[in-house]
C-alpha cells in the first residue's frame, strides 16, 4: 500500500513540474514586443498613396527606428521613426509619393535590428487594390 502511494504521488510530482517548466516557457517566449503591420492605401487631393498601421501586440514596450518601402528595380524608401510603442500602442505613418506597382515589400526595423515585414498576402492585396485604384483614374 505504502509503495504505491509513493508512486502516484511521484507521478504526480513530475506532471506538476513538467507543467510548470512549460508554462514558463512559453511565458518567457511570450514577454516581449510584437508587431502588427497593416498596409493601407489613402487618398489626398484625388492621389492616392501608401500608408502603414503598426501595433505593438507583445507584452512589453518596443522600440523602432525606421520603416521602408521595398520596390522592384529602385533603392528602398525608408522615414526613421525613432520612437517607443508601449502595449497594445499604435501609430500611423505614409509615404505621400505616388502609389507604387512595383511594391516588393514592406517593413519596420526595431532597435534589436529585426525587421518586421508585412505578409507577402497582404503585398498582393495591397497591389491589386492599387491596379484597380489606377484603371478607375481615381488616383494617381
Amino acid at each position: 500500500m505504502e509503495s504505491r502511494l509513493t508512486q502516484v504521488l511521484a507521478i504526480w510530482g513530475a506532471v506538476v513540474s513538467t507543467i510548470a517548466i512549460i508554462w514558463n516557457i512559453v511565458r518567457d517566449i511570450r514577454n516581449k514586443g510584437r508587431l502588427k503591420l497593416h498596409p493601407w492605401i489613402g487618398t489626398f487631393d484625388n492621389r492616392g498613396y501608401l500608408g502603414i498601421t503598426i501595433t505593438n501586440r507583445g507584452r512589453r514596450p518596443i522600440s523602432l527606428k525606421c520603416w521602408g518601402i521595398v520596390k522592384e528595380g529602385e533603392d528602398d524608401y525608408y522615414e526613421d521613426l525613432n520612437l517607443t510603442l508601449k502595449e497594445s500602442q499604435s501609430i500611423d505613418r505614409d509615404d505621400q509619393s505616388a502609389l507604387p506597382l512595383a511594391l516588393k515589400s514592406i517593413y519596420v526595423l526595431d532597435s534589436t535590428g529585426k525587421k518586421w515585414k508585412v505578409r507577402r498576402w497582404s503585398i498582393w492585396k495591397l497591389k491589386k487594390q492599387i491596379k484597380q485604384a489606377r484603371k478607375g483614374n481615381s488616383m494617381a
